[in-house]
């Protein structure tokens, strides 16, 4: 959302037709707010518990900010900080001072306009510094990036347990600890393992010569 204008009929086409209103919202009574079909009231007070959140990734709705805030129906601003940060010409940095500014804005004036502010956070640490300084819905990093350090995590843990097992090899000849084949070990987990080409895989079968 960038304009009034935009955010106005972002909340025409959450509210539905009728009630006073000029809502655009299409009627299906079997969807998954109504419990699909399972709510019979649903229709009827929908309007009245519906919460309209646009986002703010814009430097364009920095500037409309206020008239963004104040349109009637807009329950809450989120804000994007990476594509924020790319729209004010800092690409990659959203830590940018620039961009911090512009986030600190929007926030006071919905403080202001009594709606509520959201944000997306890379982390923990992220999301408890949001909190403090006044947001109450904050997205939590993402699906593909908690399977992300949990697979990191995984893999680092194994690489672990086959070090502490390297250590403890030993030699069959004199019963010491066997370091050329801990140092072997540690280079093989360190370096990605080469693949054979398709076409030598296929003259070996074949019996041809390399």
């Amino acid at each position: 959302i960038e304009t009034a204008e935009e955010a106005a009929q972002a909340v025409r086409l959450t509210r539905y037709p009728g009630a006073g209103g000029d809502g655009l919202r299409g009627v299906a009574g079997a969807v998954r707010a109504a419990a699909y079909g399972m709510r019979r009231d649903y229709v009827q007070n929908a309007n009245a518990q519906i919460a309209t959140i646009v986002q703010i990734e814009s430097a364009r709705a920095v500037d409309n900010i206020e008239q963004i805030a104040a349109t009637p129906g807009i329950d809450c601003l989120f804000i994007g900080p990476a594509d924020l940060a790319a729209s004010l010409g800092h690409l990659g940095d959203p830590k940018h001072p620039e961009v911090v500014a512009a986030i600190a804005r929007v926030a006071e004036v919905a403080h202001r306009a009594n709606v509520a502010t959201g944000i997306f956070a890379m982390d923990a640490l992220g999301a408890r510094q949001y909190r403090a300084e006044g947001f109450r819905f904050i997205a939590l990093a993402a699906d593909v990036m908690w399977m992300l350090r949990a697979t990191r995590q995984a893999l680092q843990e194994v690489r672990s347990c086959a070090a502490f097992h390297c250590r403890h090899w030993r030699s069959p000849r004199s019963g010491q600890p066997s370091r050329r084949r801990c140092r072997r070990m540690r280079r093989r987990l360190s370096r990605p393992r080469a693949r054979t080409p398709r076409r030598a895989i296929t003259g070996r079968w074949l019996g041809a010569r390399p």
